[in-house]
């Protein structure tokens, strides 16, 4: 895990945490995920990480919310 290196403060949110997306068959899946406002460490769970690892903030309004998208098994 890397630090986050932009310094927007926009937040997205999402319903699902790893619902499929793009074309039939093609395996890639969103995954719902936070970096620390504290410290910008992350992506972070945003199903099991509730503190951040590197400073232990618990996760805020303040901190970032996005979804991202991945290949499993890549």
């Amino acid at each position: 895990m890397g630090r986050h290196s932009t310094s927007s403060s926009s937040k997205t949110s999402s319903s699902s945490g790893g619902k499929h997306s793009g074309a039939p068959g093609s395996g890639s899946k969103t995954k719902t995920v936070w970096y620390c406002s504290s410290c910008r460490f992350g992506p972070l769970n945003i199903d099991i990480d509730e503190y951040c690892p590197d400073c232990q903030h618990r996760r805020c309004s303040s901190c970032t919310v996005t979804t991202i998208e991945y290949n499993p098994g890549r």
